[in-house]
């Protein structure tokens, strides 16, 4: 045996390391001494100490000969017994200081996600952190047994085989155990990839293999089965973990799903796994030096989060632990709240807002109720929580239910709660004019005279209703918030709150913080602040944060008060979408800025007036993707629509749809109790549910929805009403509980209810209706219908490099069967081509609807010269106007708008006023809003003077106020 290094024997005197010697053992007699222990450097191989015969030791010197040494009788020599290739293991630098042996590690600047828990059991030891009561079994876990179970979950994936960087599927709902393994896996330095039990198999399966993870954490035994049989063919699972249940329900005879030779854990069996060997390590440090230690860095990818796919499949965003610690270090601000207050937790974990959240709280000392939707009321009322962090919809339940106990009252206690609430309204609203605390997208300052005038006459009225207020308080609000507790803030996020549901609890004295963020920006990147809740908003962006407003076509950055799309950069802006570049390099531009995709505007800054402390305060108006494009070329936000139709106790849910019509329509899922009454109330039936027919309930819901969308721009037209909700389940919801609108527009197979529209607009087409009347449409005894050969011929024309010729052999073959096409037919094609910029191909269309005996029409002409203009095509936009004149077809102001805008945006605005004069000398008359179009396009390029002159010489022309 040969061993290299130095003998222990203070004695001995080892040869220098220029001769290059080395010993020799020629004995066999030698003993292993397990008591000695000496500790060594971490940069040592593993090595063992023996006891060796004294006068069996020999040298080899590099010139060869052989020296016996005379040594004492024993020595004491290490030797290496092998070399071995230690294992590297990622840690946490605070969680697991002590497992590497560092001192005076200080618990002030986190440097990873788990290390908050090693922060806060210094901090708040034996203070309760969650409270799981509707879980067996139910769980009280304090601080200090939040931190062993992580580090003990963390230890034992390591045992089972995962290393760092690796990724583990994280499926499972909101859990305190769902905590520990988040915990845990990200502690390892192995990535989560996190999902909710509640999606389809096809979601989770794609997530799964995407992602590339390499085991598997489930909720419970029912998951566990309801995915085996996919997971089983098409991806490799190196183990299952059950955060719930027990292992024994998985041999269980109804079940057949199993994933065969993958082992499978329990939560109690990884934490005791992981105690044991935790144990062994802290006791013995030969154990420890089986491996190499790394810290994890800030800049690691700690969670890979799928977005909620309201669009298309989940892409998979790559959060680093710094931007979660952003959230986690600058949230206070928003919610400033401390040890002894009390959360309800009920969103689903795996979404950003309710991470970040968590993180944030429990880095406090708070305590965490874990709820759901079916126990939310009764843990309200039994924990009276301070804050409640949960998303639109909650609040809108909650808002739902407290009108409706009014209104079941007796007459007098109903008018006096509903009197109240009116005068509190009332009296916020002229607190709000009096506090500077209102919304202005107007440049210009308001005058000190005017400003004055109007504080005082809003100061005068808030201290008339003052007493009414707090009457109102006393007698009603107060009953209010012994059922519901949120004492200190609800914080709402994942969407947008309703106007009515946002200034009713502001009324009552519940605060409610909008916040708003994406999934890519970890997610808060703005936020409304306890001493500044100014309604309508989405507040100022947080610290560090970065937001500004930029023209959708030009890119080009827009002052405040300008609407455009929201644009934000930060510390907590993702590292991109995992395995996706384009989308990547789509999403955020070369200077880190993340485009979100939604409307909206900056409050101007006044020093003046009602919103002299409302500015730099960001307003949302919805999603750019979302914008409806008539036929008449006007766009239309639908979430003001819905928002306004959702204030009806008649409409359980609605999606307003339009695109390429000639007006909006909507789908509506009633309120079925509520329609019943109303139909006992107008007459239209006595007996009940029974009684009331589908073509009534239409009747009665479109009333109710001209009622309360009466001020918006754009009304809603036909409806279709559908009995069965979007739900989760069905796919029609994400898990934030947001409606996917591409699938709501997708005909409804589970549906029985037929559409109250006379002729319904078509939307989409599947693939199933392609091969179906396309490809078997002569061999085929079904002979399509009319509405059937319209859906395919638009989904063709409408994809983005459309077949013209599959188009007319299409219309050939149905025209084989003995029928004809009508013109709407024909210009649902036209429509489909300009939609996707095939403009060329659309004029074809044009030509092909005159030779078969149509003309086309104003909406058809309006459509292509709308296209044209936004595709920057404004002289082809401009000989389509000339064609419609040689047509004979008549130019009507929208015609002309169109094309002025398009000027208008194309930053030619004197063009655009040769346009303008144009028209007026062929004869039409302006209207207001073309008025606006061109004063703004003076405007957008600070020509105020130019404006101001077209607006004198223009308004009595256009006889218009």
């Amino acid at each position: 045996m040969i061993v290299r290094g130095g003998l222990l024997n203070p004695l001995f005197q080892a040869p220098s390391m220029s001769d290059s010697m080395s010993i020799t053992i020629t004995s066999t007699n030698y003993i292993i001494s397990p008591s000695y222990r000496r500790p060594r450097p971490q940069f040592c191989y593993q090595f063992r100490y023996q006891y060796v015969n004294a006068g069996n030791v020999l040298f080899n010197s590099k010139k060869g000969t052989r020296d016996r040494v005379s040594l004492l009788n024993r020595i004491r020599a290490y030797s290496e017994s092998k070399t071995e290739e230690k294992e590297v293991r990622k840690y946490s630098p605070i969680l697991e200081s002590q497992l590497v042996s560092e001192k005076n590690v200080s618990t002030a600047e986190l440097k990873a996600i788990p290390d908050i828990w090693r922060s806060s059991a210094e901090k708040f030891g034996d203070r309760v952190a969650l409270v799981d009561p509707h879980h067996d079994p139910p769980t009280h876990m304090t601080y200090n047994q939040l931190e062993e179970d992580i580090l003990n979950f963390c230890e034992g994936l390591r045992v089972i085989g995962i290393k760092p960087c690796e990724k583990v599927a994280l499926f499972a709902d909101n859990s305190c155990r769902w905590l520990v393994a988040d915990q845990g896996i990200m502690a390892t330095g192995a990535i989560n990839v996190v999902r909710g039990s509640r999606s389809s198999v096809e979601e989770l399966l794609h997530i799964y293999t995407h992602s590339e993870s390499v085991a598997l954490v489930v909720d419970n035994p029912e998951l566990y089965h309801r995915v085996a049989t996919g997971f089983n063919s098409k991806a490799s699972v190196r183990f299952v973990i059950l955060l719930w249940g027990d292992k024994s329900s998985l041999n269980s005879h109804s079940h057949s799903h199993m994933m065969e030779g993958i082992p499978a854990y329990t939560y109690k069996e990884i934490i005791d796994i992981g105690h044991q060997h935790r144990t062994l390590l802290l006791d013995s440090h030969d154990a420890c030096e089986k491996y190499v230690y790394e810290p994890i860095t800030s800049d690691d990818v700690a969670a890979l989060i799928y977005t909620s796919g309201t669009t298309g499949n989940p892409k998979g965003v790559m959060l680093t632990h710094s931007n979660l610690l952003h959230q986690v270090n600058n949230l206070f601000d928003i919610v400033p709240a401390g040890p002894g207050d009390r959360f309800v937790s009920m969103l689903p974990p795996w979404h950003a807002y309710e991470r970040a959240c968590e993180y944030f709280i429990l880095s406090l000392g708070i305590e965490q109720v874990y709820t759901n939707v079916k126990y939310l009321k009764d843990d309200l009322r039994h924990y009276q929580p301070q804050y409640m962090i949960s998303v639109p919809l909650v609040f809108e339940t909650l808002y739902n239910g407290i009108q409706k106990q009014i209104s079941t009252s007796s007459a007098i206690r109903k008018v006096i709660a509903l009197s109240l609430i009116n005068i509190s309204l009332v009296y916020m609203a002229f607190k709000n004019i009096y506090q500077g605390e209102c919304l202005s997208r107007s440049q210009k300052e308001p005058s000190y005279i005017g400003a004055t005038l109007d504080w005082i006459y809003a100061r005068i009225i808030a201290a008339f209703l003052l007493p009414l207020h707090l009457l109102a308080n006393k007698l009603v609000y107060s009953k209010i918030h012994s059922s519901i507790g949120i004492s200190k803030a609800g914080i709402c996020g994942g969407g947008s709150l309703p106007l009515h549901v946002d200034k009713f609890f502001e009324a009552i004295g519940t605060k409610v913080q909008v916040g708003y963020g994406l999934t890519e920006s970890s997610p808060v990147i703005a936020a409304r602040q306890p001493y500044l809740n100014v309604l309508r908003s989405v507040g100022r962006p947080i610290r560090d944060t970065e937001i500004k407003i930029v023209d959708d076509e030009t890119g080009e950055d827009l002052p405040h008060g300008s609407k455009g799309i929201v644009k934000a950069r930060g510390p907590q802006i993702m590292q991109g979408y995992y395995k996706n570049e384009v989308a990547t390099k789509k999403a955020i531009d070369e200077e880190g800025w993340l485009n979100t995709g939604d409307i909206g505007w900056i409050s101007t800054s006044h020093s003046l007036g009602r919103s002299r402390n409302s500015g730099g305060i960001i307003v949302l108006e919805g999603r750019a993707k979302d914008t409806i494009v008539l036929s008449t070329g006007e766009n239309v936000e639908p979430e003001q629509i819905e928002a306004a139709a959702m204030r009806s106790n008649l409409i359980q849910q609605i999606v307003v749809i339009g695109q390429d019509q000639r007006r909006l329509g909507a789908i509506i899922v009633p309120n079925k109790d509520e329609i019943v009454l109303a139909s006992k109330n107008v007459s239209m039936s006595d007996s009940g549910n029974a009684q009331l027919t589908k073509e009534k309930m239409a009747a009665i819901l479109s009333q109710d929805l001209r009622k309360w969308t009466s001020d918006c721009s754009f009304q809603v037209g036909p409806i279709l009403v559908i009995e069965e909700p979007f739900t989760i389940d069905s796919g029609l919801m994400t898990a934030t509980m947001k409606i996917r609108r591409n699938q709501i527009k997708r005909p409804c197979q589970k549906c029985e209810s037929t559409p109250t529209f006379c002729k319904p607009p078509v939307i989409v087409i599947s693939r199933v209706l392609n091969q179906i009347f396309y490809e078997n449409m002569t061999d085929s005894p079904y002979k399509p219908s009319i509405q059937h050969c319209s859906v395919l011929l638009r989904t063709i024309a409408g994809n983005i490099s459309p077949n013209l010729d599959l188009v007319f052999r299409v219309v050939n073959k149905f025209e084989a069967t003995g029928n004809s096409l009508s013109k709407s037919v024909y210009d649902g094609i036209h429509r489909s081509l300009t939609s996707v910029g095939q403009f060329d191909e659309a004029k074809k269309m044009m030509a092909t609807i005159k030779d078969v005996g149509y003309e086309p029409d104003n909406i058809t002409y309006n459509q292509l010269i709308f296209g044209l203009c936004k595709a920057r095509r404004l002289e082809d936009a401009a000989k389509v106007l000339d064609e419609m004149q040689a047509n004979g077809c008549n130019r009507d102001v929208k015609t002309w708008t169109i094309l002025i805008k398009g000027h208008c945006s194309a930053n030619e605005v004197d063009k655009a006023l040769i346009i303008f004069a144009n028209m007026i000398e062929k004869g039409c008359k302006a209207d207001a809003d073309l008025l606006d179009v061109l004063v703004n396009g003076f405007l957008s390029q600070n020509k105020a003077i130019e404006a101001h002159q077209v607006l004198v010489e223009m308004t009595e022309t256009i006889q218009v106020g």
